[in-house]
């Protein structure tokens, strides 16, 4: 018998490494089971380690892949995040929202001979889908996973935002380009994990700061470049305080409107910071947490990028989630466990785009559901399974069959497999975060996508080495151009309004594809793992997201704070 406290150690079935399982983890896959005929339906424990886990969850996650469809039900034109070759029907959101259907429509019964999975997988691919999921948006078309945008342009999994183009996760922005994880910015360009700055630039975990450039861990700095770990400066560049006269001297000499000179400058910028003194991990007003990126969070372990979490563990992106396991965009709710993108839902299991339910397990794209399983694009029911409704007696003994039936595949409390998601493992942010080949995301069971995206209508293909150096050389013409980076590589188009911002700005022209160029500012982000370590200074033991290889100087918290304020 497993003694509390006491770690039960197994081996991942996809990845071979070995991972624990905690006491406190076995009794959440109690609490958070669904009850039927009067038993506790327990989840079983994990086979898989919480990076595989996570992995699992992303591969059912299509943000940024967009593709022309047809409504299925007015034949309008729709962009969707399924493409063509996905087998799937797509309607508008008009028809998907309107009364000319019904998903109950689509209800079948339960075949104990079969397994539950497999009914579920036809279920999902013979429904019509939503096709964008963008709610409120005005000039925003092009927008996945966001809400109440206006005049941007492909911004994901993201609210809020105005005139903002090429953005993730990020909320209450206005007028930026190229941003990742970051809230309530202006005029900033090329900045992850920054909030509340004007007109920064080329910079990394920032508040407060403005008219900046090429910072890194500062906080209400105005007028500094170069440099990190500052507090309440200005004119600072490359950590060594300036005269005013010698900062604007100092950035007169440099030419940021220039590719050439400006990769330059971010190559001698990531060598200096590379020398400075780094936090162990980005932990504010935390209490018995360990992860990165937390927030006014408490007993909350392996959890990264979260706000206002309480016993959390293994989740990741989102604000206020309670007793939680193993969850990937979550806000509110409690007794979640295996979800991916989550609002305000209680004891939810396997859930991908659950919005307000109870109880509800094995769905897909339901809103305010309750006592369900496997159902998909429900709103506002109760005691269903497949889609078909049942009388409460009935609904139970079934889950009770099927939680059997699960149990004896060993997939019951597991995440949906890989291999029965809408989405091509490359269509993923599975592939932005554990990037494979087709071959061996095939070998891990999943899906890979063959769909092209087809080059962009424009009058002339240029290389981006032959684009203009300097943005004052570049003339409106370049609006109709398909720029790729190297023979082979994603063409693609600079907007109007995106040119506007490069001059108003003096910034030179990308020469990546906007995915390249988030995919680039994710590997400045310590990947979401935990080493153990120890403090550079104090040789205290830290669990951090950088390796215990890592040559930089990595220091606990006090040791972090005394070097900053001294």
């Amino acid at each position: 018998m497993l003694q509390s406290g006491m770690p039960l150690s197994q081996l991942c079935l996809r990845c071979g490494l070995s991972f624990e399982i905690s006491d406190h983890h076995l009794q959440f896959l109690e609490r958070a089971a669904p009850r039927a005929c009067g038993q506790v339906l327990t989840y079983d424990r994990p086979r898989y380690c919480p990076s595989c886990r996570d992995q699992g969850r992303l591969a059912w996650r299509n943000d940024r892949s967009l593709y022309a469809r047809e409504c299925g039900l007015c034949k309008k034109r729709v962009i969707s995040c399924y493409s063509p070759v996905s087998g799937i029907t797509v309607y508008c959101s008009s028809c998907w929202n309107s009364d000319a259907w019904n998903p109950l429509d689509y209800g079948r019964d339960y075949d104990p001979r079969r397994p539950f999975l497999e009914q579920f997988s036809e279920l999902l691919r013979t429904i019509p889908h939503l096709a964008l999921y963008n709610l409120n948006h005005e000039n925003s078309e092009y927008c996945n996973h966001a809400a109440d945008m206006k005049d941007s342009y492909l911004v994901f999994a993201s609210a809020i935002n105005e005139k903002t183009m090429y953005a993730t996760r990020t909320w209450k922005n206005v007028n930026c380009v190229d941003i990742v994880e970051s809230g309530e910015n202006e005029s900033c360009y090329s900045i992850l994990d920054c909030h509340n700055c004007y007109q920064l630039s080329s910079s990394l975990h920032c508040t407060h700061c403005a008219d900046s450039a090429f910072l890194f861990d500062c906080h209400s700095c105005r007028s500094c470049f170069g440099s990190a770990n500052l507090r309440q400066a200005q004119y600072i560049y490359f950590n060594r305080q300036l005269t005013k006269a010698e900062y604007l001297n100092e950035i007169a000499r440099l030419d940021l409107s220039s590719f050439d000179q400006r990769s330059l400058i971010a190559a001698k910028v990531d060598q200096h910071w590379g020398l400075q003194v780094h936090r162990h991990a980005f932990l504010t007003g935390c209490e018995g947490c360990n992860g990165d990126q937390l927030d006014r969070s408490k007993d909350s372990t392996y959890c990264f990028n979260l706000s206002e979490a309480h016993d959390c563990h293994y989740c990741e992106l989102g604000f206020s989630p309670k007793d939680s396991y193993d969850a990937s965009g979550i806000s509110a709710g409690e007794l979640c466990y295996g979800v991916m993108n989550h609002l305000g839902s209680n004891r939810v299991c396997s859930g991908v785009v659950t919005y307000y339910n109870d109880s509800c397990h094995y769905s897909y794209h339901c809103q305010s559901c309750k006592d369900s399983i496997g159902a998909v694009g429900l709103r506002h029911q109760q005691y269903v399974i497949l889609n078909k409704r049942y009388p409460r007696d009935e609904y139970e003994q079934l889950l009770l069959q099927i939680c059997t039936q699960m149990r004896t595949d060993r997939s019951w409390g597991e995440f949906f497999p890989g291999e029965i998601s809408p989405f091509g493992y490359n269509e993923t942010e599975a592939q932005s975060v554990f990037p494979l080949n087709e071959i061996l995301a095939q070998d891990q069971g999943f899906r890979w996508s063959e769909c092209s995206v087809p080059t962009p209508a424009a009058r002339a293909v240029v290389a981006a080495k032959d684009l203009p150096d300097r943005i004052t050389e570049v003339t409106d013409e370049v609006l109709d151009w398909a720029i790729h980076e190297k023979q082979g590589s994603r063409p693609f188009k600079i907007m109007k309004s995106e040119l506007t911002f490069y001059r108003n700005y003096a910034l030179p022209l990308p020469h990546l594809h906007p995915d390249d160029r988030y995919h680039e500012l994710l590997r400045k982000r310590n990947p979401r793992r935990l080493f153990e370590r120890t403090c550079n200074l104090c040789k205290a033991p830290l669990m951090s997201t950088y390796h215990a290889e890592d040559p930089r100087i990595i220091a606990c918290e006090a040791c972090y704070n005394r070097e900053v304020f001294g």
